[in-house]
């Protein structure tokens, strides 16, 4: 009987931590910042980014978006660690499902080098967790030399519409 006991005990002790190490739950608030050129949009999270000739204008989108399905958000703010954002009109509340965006700029790179630019929107649930979500955005400035501009990113659209098939496949 001691050893039936010993063992259960056992067994309990190590299901407990197992329990513990579950991943945690995914934030229903989202951010994501894009660099946008010549009507196209561009994900440019890692370095380089997006790599112009000093003093190309670019603009920067942020959507803010609700992926819960059935939860309000409230209380939203949204800032750029570079640039105001006071033109943007962000909502009392984020319906489940819902985003809104922010467009700033035009914005013409005045200094060669490498600028981050982090987006940063918070928001409360209907428990009253404040929840945070930041997204960031590379641009690379360099002498205006006259060659080709590179874009290492992720093309999100033209004008709004998706791009030509044979678009996704080059580099």
């Amino acid at each position: 009987m001691k050893r039936t006991a010993i063992l259960l005990i056992l067994a309990l002790v190590a299901i407990v931590p197992a329990a513990a190490q579950e991943d945690p739950p995914v934030s229903p608030l989202a951010v994501e910042k894009f660099v946008g050129l010549e009507g196209a949009w561009f994900t440019a999270d890692s370095a380089p980014g997006l790599t112009l000739p000093v003093g190309q204008a670019v603009t920067y989108r942020l959507v803010v978006s609700n992926t819960s399905a059935d939860a309000a958000l409230t209380n939203l703010t949204l800032t750029d660690s570079l640039y105001p954002i006071t033109d943007c009109e962000i909502p009392a509340e984020l319906a489940a499902g819902q985003s809104f965006e922010c467009v700033v700029g035009p914005i013409a790179s005045e200094e060669v080098g490498q600028t981050v630019n982090v987006a940063l929107a918070t928001a409360t649930t209907a428990d009253g967790e404040t929840l945070t979500a930041l997204d960031s955005a590379t641009l690379t400035t360099t002498e205006a030399t006259g060659e080709v501009i590179t874009i290492i990113g992720t093309l999100e659209s033209i004008d709004g519409r998706r791009p030509h098939p044979w678009f996704a496949g080059s580099r």
